[in-house]
């Protein structure tokens, strides 16, 4: 019976609504586009934030958002998501998306109902899928998912109010403004512009007295939260004392250069293309209510907020992302300035330009995640994680490397080069740093590399977002065995065994430049001392470059790799894998101290 229902529910929404479906269709594509986002979407420490407010139970949430500048629903919604889902980056990150997907049916649903046409809601969610502005906050571990959902239904509900004109619909737009004032602070400014905008159409006294029993009926809703927002502002007036009233830490003065900044994020730096679809809309459209409620929201909302923060500490763009709807639906609605033949094909050059200039726009973020895995894969269960020019109690970094260190390297971490020296003889040490070019970070890598040669490395220090994880490792003995008075061994790692190959790495030093150019072999040998396979030559440094011995150095380390490629069908058994220096134009071997021509390595089973 139910699957009867939902193929009638379908067959009709296709009949009434032909573009129901493609709606359908881009909703889809645009949730599975930010799903494939999370891998390449790293956390930065705001994100953290929201993770250090969540932890524990849930007074203890409530009495961090009470003590910091934030009102209480979606710190409550995200507490509530971990419970059930855990605190994974990941499945954080699809509570964002569930909510983004949501605003963007509401989007479709503003398009289709404000300018008379399903093509324009449908044109709308193709933009801010687009946009390098909704798409960054629309998977983002904090509240603004949540704050463009809200503002897109409380708009919903407003022009519904608007046209009905009845007090249930004027309860359901008092409901929301409620719901805004909980969900972030700042949405007051979207109130603003309605209440600007129900002045302007000079609405009849009934409709006046409904406007103000929503009002108030939102006010009273919010009433129990505004003692807290009281303390809040008396603690903001304390931290700020002598400057203006907001949030300095995180906000930006008014000036021409961050509105520009604002303009060129919203408009994927498409600006001057964007400008002239708006203009052109206003030029068609602007006798139309529902456009002029798009563009007091689109443009009123910042203009409102760069005024406002000319006397209170207000403005940062991520507090005011949900004035990309507005911009989407005004730009979308620009196009019935078009001809109807050409409306589709300017749309798809507008959205296809769109999408080419997001990625250039997408802010870079610190990839601590993939470095930390990287090197979780790379681990050996001694290594030492020192954390180089970050603070002990990094909450954030902690947040981090519990999530995505293995077990061991979270039990080697340290701080401070005297404490990593203290360790006395470790072997291998991860040198972690997010500001490679820092002097001091710069010297304590060259006194670990003194005796550690740099073997690997992930990450980079090439932008902003700077963290390089580098390997730096010993060789395995601590004395080296010297071949006939000049070539130094320091032993050998065996990187892997099968019954196809063996890839080792022989670790080299001098005390004085050898003086010809010996070659090295590599020999395993049966257990009766027959050769079964061989490498022999010059160092192969570092898999690179063929290094002549004479070449060789004083007093650095050279890395010799090697793979032994083995015969079929290899018999089991136990083999020797044996070391020689020789003289390759006559044979002669160089001699260990012991007087013998050859050492051995180590007895493998195979």
């Amino acid at each position: 019976m139910i699957y009867f229902r939902f193929a009638e529910f379908v067959a009709m929404r296709s009949k009434i609504y032909p573009a129901w479906w493609g709606a359908v269709g881009i909703l889809f594509l645009l949730f599975v586009a930010m799903i494939v986002s999370i891998p390449y979407t790293f956390m930065h420490p705001d994100e953290g934030l929201s993770y250090q407010f969540t932890a524990g139970d849930f007074s203890r949430t409530m009495r961090m958002v009470k003590t910091d500048v934030h009102p209480p629903l979606w710190f409550a919604s995200f507490w509530g998501w971990q419970q059930i889902f855990g605190d994974f980056e990941y499945v954080a990150r699809i509570q964002a998306i569930f909510l983004s997907v949501v605003t963007l049916s509401l989007v479709y649903q503003l398009g289709r109902r404000w300018f008379d046409a399903a093509r324009y809601g449908v044109y709308a969610m193709i933009l801010l899928g687009a946009n390098a502005f909704f798409f960054t906050h629309a998977t983002e571990i904090r509240p603004y998912p949540l704050v463009m959902l809200s503002a897109a239904w409380s708009m919903l509900l407003f022009q519904r109010w608007l046209i009905r004109q009845t007090w249930s619909t004027a309860i359901g737009y008092g409901l929301s403004c409620a719901l805004l004032m909980y969900v972030h602070y700042f949405l007051s400014f979207l109130i603003v512009v309605q209440v600007v905008y129900f002045v302007i159409r000079r609405p009849h006294r009934q409709l006046i007295k409904q406007g103000v029993f929503a009002g108030l009926l939102g006010f009273v809703l919010w009433l129990p939260w505004l003692p807290v927002l009281i303390a809040q502002v008396e603690h903001l007036r304390a931290i700020n004392s002598g400057g203006p009233l907001g949030v300095q830490s995180t906000t930006h003065a008014t000036t021409l250069r961050e509105i520009e900044r604002l303009l060129r994020f919203t408009t994927n730096d498409l600006l001057w293309l964007y400008m002239m679809l708006l203009v052109a809309g206003a030029i068609v459209l602007w006798r139309k209510s529902n456009y002029q409620l798009v563009l007091l929201w689109a443009i009123g909302v910042p203009g409102l907020a760069f005024v406002a923060n000319l006397f209170l500490a207000v403005y940062t763009q991520r507090y005011f992302v949900y004035l990309t709807i507005g911009i989407a639906l005004a730009i979308s609605a620009a196009f019935v300035a078009l001809p109807r033949r050409l409306q589709t094909i300017a749309f798809v050059a507008v959205a296809l330009l769109s999408f080419v200039a997001l990625p250039a726009q997408l802010p870079e973020r610190t990839p601590y995640r993939e470095v930390f895995q990287q090197m979780s894969a790379a681990a050996h269960p001694d290594d030492i994680v020192f954390f180089d020019h970050f603070r002990r109690r990094d909450d954030f970094l902690r947040w981090q490397y519990r999530h995505y260190l293995s077990a061991d390297l979270q039990n080697n971490i340290v701080f401070d080069l005297d404490e990593l020296l203290a360790l006395g003889n470790v072997r291998r040490i991860w040198h972690v740093t997010n500001n490679a070019r820092k002097s001091s970070v710069r010297n304590h890598f060259r006194a670990i590399e003194s005796t550690r040669p740099l073997v690997g490395g992930f990450g980079d220090c090439r932008s902003s977002a700077c963290l390089l994880a580098r390997l730096l490792e010993g060789p395995p003995l601590r004395e080296q065995v010297v071949f006939g008075d000049e070539v130094g061994y320091l032993g050998t790692d065996i990187d892997w065994i099968d019954t196809t190959r063996i890839d080792m790495r022989l670790w080299w030093r001098v005390d004085r430049q050898p003086t010809f150019d010996y070659s090295i072999g590599v020999h395993l040998l049966d257990e009766n001392g027959r050769l079964i396979a061989q490498n022999d030559g010059a160092v192969h440094y570092f898999n690179v470059d063929m290094l002549p011995v004479s070449q060789l150095v004083p007093e650095q380390f050279y890395i010799d790799y090697r793979t032994l490629e083995l015969p079929e069908n290899v018999a089991p058994g136990r083999y020797e894998l044996r070391l020689i220096v020789y003289q390759w134009w006559d044979g002669t071997r160089l001699l260990l101290p012991d007087g013998s021509d050859s050492l051995l390595v180590t007895q493998i089973d195979l």
